[in-house]
């Protein structure tokens, strides 16, 4: 008895059926989030330089903040900010900023809980700047 033997031909996926071939899904794809530009880094700059940096540098001593003395500290060599009641000296982490010296400015010198929660949801801010900890932003 000979053994039959059957040739099955496979064709190749056309371009469209490639393209239309990847993973469907029933559910809507998820929004896409505006985010901002980053900007190049000067070496010795990346985040990872950033946390190095932190693990040598002491925390200052914490003091209440008021509006008036936080208006003072809006400067490109002199920078404070509030996020989630917090006051930051983010003078040593302008240059560190993916999005740039310019976009930091921006918070500069004021509460900048909303500006920052509406660009970096996921970020740990306290534990990122935990050694520029200035104190309690203080209204009263």
């Amino acid at each position: 008895m000979e053994a039959k033997t059957t040739t099955i031909k496979i064709d190749k996926p056309t371009k469209d059926e490639k393209k239309s071939s990847g993973k469907s899904s029933m559910l809507a794809p998820a929004p896409r989030r505006k985010r901002g530009k980053k900007v190049p880094l000067a070496p010795g700059h990346s985040q990872v330089d950033w946390m190095r940096l932190q693990q040598k540098t002491k925390p200052m001593k914490p003091q209440k903040v008021s509006p008036e003395e936080l208006k003072n500290h809006k400067s490109e060599t002199d920078l404070w900010m509030v996020i989630q009641g917090r006051v930051y000296d983010v003078t040593p982490y302008l240059h560190f900023h993916p999005g740039g010296v310019k976009e930091l400015l921006r918070g500069g010198g004021r509460d900048a809980s909303k500006l920052f929660s509406a660009v970096h949801p996921w970020v740990n801010v306290h534990r990122m700047l935990e050694k520029q900890y200035v104190g309690v932003y203080s209204t009263k």
